[in-house]
């Protein structure tokens, strides 16, 4: 007889059941997009004062 599975309510489980295992990369990838734009606009904000 192979030995059954845990219960799904036992703390070992990984977030891979729950559905949101891609969760801290997508947070993370937010963080880099904001970083990135937030970069861009004051750089492109000091150009455009530059210029006047």
């Amino acid at each position: 007889m192979p030995p059954t599975p845990p219960p799904s309510n036992t703390p070992t489980d990984s977030l891979a059941d729950t559905g949101i295992s891609g969760l801290p990369e997508l947070i993370f990838l937010g963080v880099v997009l904001l970083g990135a734009g937030a970069a861009f606009v004051f750089v492109s904000r000091k150009r455009r004062a530059r210029q006047r």
